[in-house]
């Protein structure tokens, strides 16, 4: 099957590594993460699936199934849902798998602290997040996170929209003071961009998105990683005369960047940016970029602005942190990374300054 046209020019190096780790589980990864949400991508620490700990393997992502629990204990975990979509956990938190098909993905958060960051929500996926019977469905590209501990559990939206709907079994009226009364206070609530809900009173209010904590960097770090990694799977699938599309003609996808020892995002047309303003090309768009840097320019466009270029990328060195199973050696990876860009691999070695 390989013969033919296929090989009668050079395979780009993307594809060539792809096919060396056949017999490690990428392929298996790459039809799996594409089929349903719930892939574990990246963790830090201990982290559990219902009570057994996660063991990770290179090239090899576990997920978590419909009604299974992960659970982060001294560690944080990054899992993948719908293309374009990441739930973060911090410490001491969990969630339940309620529904993994990308048409209807629904997480319960049980406990602690969660970021979910929508750089592209594809039009026939869907994003539903559950506690104590309230839904919250994602509506736009944004960055929303809970923090369902104490008693004023909170609904944070930095950037995007969020339709709340209250359990009308446990929702207080509002009007009257009584219980258990399904009226106006059960009707869903639009939260937009830079208010906050208490989602056991229903209490909206703003707060100040730039006061950030350990938590909200590592998120952010993470995702100027995983943009890295788009870099060169987009040039290589541009190269290599891919025609890029996405299940269903509807968007874009996940694709496996062995050099990156990661999955990462590639649109099917275009340029996006994601909320915490990094860059994620398409095979189609990535090559203009390239074609716009000067000679001999060496630099990385982690966090480009709409319209702007301001850098190419650089193959000096791997990147600090590489997702589960991240495991190629130093002169294998040609990488964009830059210093700083800190996080353990799943089963690496990162100190704790790397959660900060």
């Amino acid at each position: 099957m390989l013969g033919g046209s296929l090989m009668s020019k050079p395979m780009p190096v993307i594809v060539v590594l792809a096919l060396t780790l056949l017999g490690t589980g990428s392929v298996w990864s790459q039809s799996v993460i594409s089929a349903h949400s719930g892939v574990i991508h990246y963790l830090e620490g201990r982290v559990t699936v219902d009570g057994q700990i996660v063991q990770p393997k290179f090239a090899e992502f576990p997920d978590v199934k419909e009604d299974q629990k992960l659970s982060t204990e001294d560690g944080r975990a990054e899992v993948l849902l719908t293309p374009g979509v990441f739930l973060r956990l911090a410490e001491n938190s969990s969630f339940r798998m309620i529904s993994n098909r990308l048409p209807d993905t629904r997480v319960e958060i049980i406990d602690g602290s969660a970021v979910v960051e929508v750089a592209e929500l594809l039009p026939d996926n869907a994003i539903t997040l559950l506690f104590r019977g309230t839904q919250v469905v994602l509506l736009k590209k944004g960055i929303y996170r809970v923090d369902a501990d104490g008693d004023n559990p909170v609904l944070r939206v930095y950037g995007g929209e969020a339709r709340v709907t209250p359990d009308a079994a446990t929702t207080p009226n509002l009007q009257s003071g009584l219980s258990n009364t399904p009226t106006n206070s059960t009707k869903p609530v639009v939260v937009k961009q830079g208010h906050q809900i208490e989602l056991s009173s229903l209490t909206q209010g703003t707060f100040d998105a730039k006061a950030t904590d350990a938590f909200y960097r590592w998120n952010s770090r993470r995702s100027e990683y995983i943009a890295e990694a788009n870099v060169s799977a987009a040039k290589s699938a541009h190269d290599g005369g891919m025609a890029y599309t996405a299940s269903g003609n509807t968007g874009g996808n996940w694709a496996w960047n062995p050099w990156f020892g990661s999955f990462t995002y590639l649109p099917a047309t275009g340029t996006y940016f994601s909320p915490f303003g990094s860059t994620y090309f398409s095979p189609l768009s990535v090559n203009s970029f390239y074609l716009a840097q000067p000679v001999g320019f060496a630099g990385f466009p982690g966090r480009l602005s709409p319209g702007a270029v301001t850098a190419a990328p650089r193959y000096a060195g791997a990147p600090v942190g590489s997702p589960i199973g991240g495991g190629a050696s130093r002169a294998s990876i040609p990488s964009g990374s830059i210093g700083g860009l800190r996080g353990a691999p799943m089963g690496g070695h990162a100190g704790r300054a790397s959660s900060h």
